[in-house]
């Protein structure tokens, strides 16, 4: 599994794994949902709109389903440090955020930057994540500060054989002031759109593979989640 950078997404800050589809699952298609303004709290929503109306860079990654309780996968949304941690224990070169005592994650990378982002709505379809931080997008450029917002969209259902499934598809916004966004932006040229896409499609990989994979593996879960409140009771194996 290759190392991949989380917020090249967010220009070069966390880390993704990179990899393929996990499995294929039949439930009926959806698009993206707006954002869902109406259960964050004030300053969480004037903070989100800022972003969201007024980016200056916004990508999308590709709508995939995959088998996977819904339950484990909101699980890992509400827990990416377990994530992670996951992820790290199965090979995975990759560096665990903290969390402080407000629920805010946080991750640094020595060169590239620092991101803390937080859950800012937990809704039945939807999640969104509000994020802050600076780092550099690219080699030999300055680095720049951005605020970011993510949006995860996800439909719970079931395949042709009634296993329970996931379809989802993520959107990126993100927000600066920095003329550094667009001295990278001649460099990297018309791939910068594409890059950003690619990332956001890994992003979306780092949760679908991993709630497949658990679900695919209960006793193997079960050990890695022991300590944890994880709903490992709904894990089905192969």
């Amino acid at each position: 599994m290759h190392r991949r950078v989380f917020a090249l997404v967010i220009l070069g800050i966390c880390l993704a794994p990179q990899g393929g589809s996990a499995a294929e699952a039949v439930i009926p298609p959806s698009e993206p949902a707006g954002i869902p303004y109406s259960i964050m709290a004030p300053i969480h929503r004037d903070r989100v709109k800022a972003v969201v109306e007024q980016p200056t860079v916004t990508a999308q990654g590709p709508a995939e389903a995959f088998l996977a309780p819904p339950e484990v996968y909101r699980w890992l949304l509400a827990h990416p440090q377990e994530a992670f941690r996951i992820w790290q224990t199965l090979g995975a070169k990759c560096t665990i955020p903290n969390v402080d005592e407000k629920g805010r994650f946080h991750y640094e990378e020595t060169g590239r930057g620092t991101v803390v982002w937080e859950a800012v709505a937990k809704g039945k379809n939807a999640w969104v994540w509000l994020c802050e931080g600076k780092g550099r997008p690219a080699p030999l450029l300055p680095i720049i500060e951005f605020d970011a917002v993510v949006l995860v969209h996800y439909v719970p259902g079931k395949d042709g054989e009634g296993n329970p499934a996931i379809r989802h598809q993520y959107r990126f916004f993100l927000k600066t002031d920095s003329k550094a966004i667009n001295v990278a932006a001649k460099i990297l040229g018309a791939s910068v759109p594409k890059m950003a896409d690619n990332y956001v499609g890994q992003l979306q990989y780092f949760f679908a593979a991993l709630s497949w994979w658990l679900d695919q593996h209960p006793e193997q879960a079960q050990e890695l989640l022991k300590d944890t409140d994880a709903p490992v009771a709904v894990l089905r194996g192969k």
